[in-house]
């Protein structure tokens, strides 16, 4: 017994697999960069502030 392999359909869906696990990869990334922008952002803030406090103290 000799299968006919429809190999079109076959490589169809995995190239549709693969884009869908690419795409949720990339948004995963995208999250997690705005995350740590965000965290970064903060602690430059607070090093800004840091600064800022002590340059008005010495004028003082």
């Amino acid at each position: 017994m000799q299968y006919d392999i429809p190999w079109g359909s076959i490589l169809y869906q995995i190239i549709s697999v693969g884009l869908i696990i690419l795409f949720v990869y990339l948004i995963i990334k995208l999250v997690m960069n705005s995350k740590e922008k965000k965290n970064q952002q903060k602690e430059l803030e607070q090093k800004l502030d840091k600064v800022i406090g002590i340059l008005e103290k010495e004028k003082k």
